[in-house]
């Protein structure tokens, strides 16, 4: 059973909620986890190129990602050892020094602007995202995504990020950076997704119930009508 389905309770022993709650609070434990295709090959849809105007919303999300693995390492039991100072090196030259007034306007200064070369990475991890959640109410195969994203040239090109780097870099460690950034962009993502289907389910059923209301009531007026012209 994912584990999303412990996060939610219910005050009435009784199971009044549409059923369709039951099915979304399984998604977002479902979206996270690893699904294995089977035989059966999927068309992957042609997805057009991230628009200039969503650079900044992703901007957002690749910081918040770098941004919260280098909190994460600070607060480390083992935050002096050479791992992890060669960790703080490498995420701290993917944050980018220029001001990034999207950023400015929602941060209280804990988000991190991301580089130019990290920003081109998190495009190409979300139109592959897109890709394999074109409109699809299912598991995101994740680790397929993540295959997929790793043959994308401008991830290829990882090292380009460490240009700016002072500490002697591991290539085991500039891997495993490289794989826990695209994989939390993944999960984080993933979330978003989940969000927005649970809000337009509940739009399509709020829509629902006032037309089924509305329909009650003009019944209502129209039999009160009648009755008064007898």
């Amino acid at each position: 059973m994912p584990e999303s389905g412990r996060m939610f309770k219910t005050e009435s022993k009784n199971m009044t909620a549409p059923a369709y709650n039951l099915i979304i609070i399984q998604i977002p434990g479902l979206l996270v986890g690893f699904y294995k295709r089977g035989n059966v090959k999927e068309k992957i849809p042609d997805i057009k190129a991230i628009e200039k105007s969503e650079f900044d919303p992703l901007s957002y999300v690749a910081g918040y990602v770098i941004s919260k693995m280098y909190r994460k390492s600070e607060v480390s039991a083992r935050k002096e050892t050479p791992e992890q100072l060669e960790l703080q090196s490498l995420l701290l030259s993917m944050k980018s020094l220029q001001d990034n007034e999207y950023i400015d306007s929602l941060s209280r200064g804990k988000l991190w602007n991301p580089c130019e070369n990290l920003l081109a990475i998190t495009a190409e991890c979300e139109k592959v995202f897109r890709q394999h959640s074109a409109d699809l109410l299912r598991e995101i195969p994740l680790q397929q995504v993540r295959a997929d994203i790793l043959q994308k040239p401008k991830v290829k090109a990882w090292d380009a990020i460490l240009s700016d780097v002072s500490l002697a870099k591991s290539k085991t460690s500039v891997t495993d950076v490289c794989l826990e950034n695209i994989m939390l962009y993944i999960r984080v993502r993933s979330f978003s997704y989940t969000k927005n289907v649970v809000t337009k389910m509940t739009i399509k059923e709020k829509v629902k119930f006032h037309k089924k209301a509305l329909r009650k009531t003009l019944k209502k007026q129209a039999e009160s009508a009648v009755d008064k012209s007898q």
